[in-house]
C-alpha cells in the first residue's frame, strides 16, 4: 500500500473513532449546563418562599402586626409560601429521580384539524 494512502486511511479511521467520542462529550456537556441551569432555577424558587416565611414569622414572633386581620393574612401567606416551597422540593426530587431514569419520549402524528 502507498504511504501517503496509508496515512490518510490512519487519518481517517482516526476521525471516525473520535467522532462519537465527541459527539458524546458535547452531550455530556450540554447535558451539565442544563442540570445548572435548572438547579439555578429551582434554588431561586427556594429562596422566595423561604424568604417570606422567614420575614413573617420573624415579625409576628415580635408582635409586629396591627391587629388580629394582619395577623391572620401573614399567617396564610407562610401556610401559602410553606406549600409553593415543599412544590419546589418534589420538583427537584422529581427532578433528581429523572436523571437517573431518562425519560422516553416517543413522537407521535397528531391532526391538527
Amino acid at each position: 500500500m502507498h504511504p501517503a494512502l496509508l496515512i490518510a486511511a490512519s487519518a481517517g479511521l482516526g476521525f471516525a473513532l473520535a467522532f462519537p467520542t465527541l459527539a458524546a462529550w458535547a452531550r455530556r456537556r450540554e447535558a451539565a449546563r442544563f442540570t445548572r441551569e435548572v438547579i439555578a432555577g429551582i434554588s431561586h424558587d427556594l429562596r422566595t418562599p423561604l424568604t417570606q416565611i422567614l420575614m413573617l414569622s420573624e415579625m409576628l414572633l415580635l408582635h409586629r402586626e396591627r391587629g388580629d386581620e394582619e395577623r391572620e393574612r401573614w399567617l396564610g401567606i407562610i401556610g401559602r409560601e410553606a406549600r409553593a416551597l415543599a412544590d419546589r422540593v418534589d420538583e427537584l426530587v422529581y427532578f433528581a429521580h429523572s436523571r437517573r431514569a431518562p425519560l422516553v419520549v416517543v413522537p407521535r402524528p397528531t391532526p391538527l384539524a
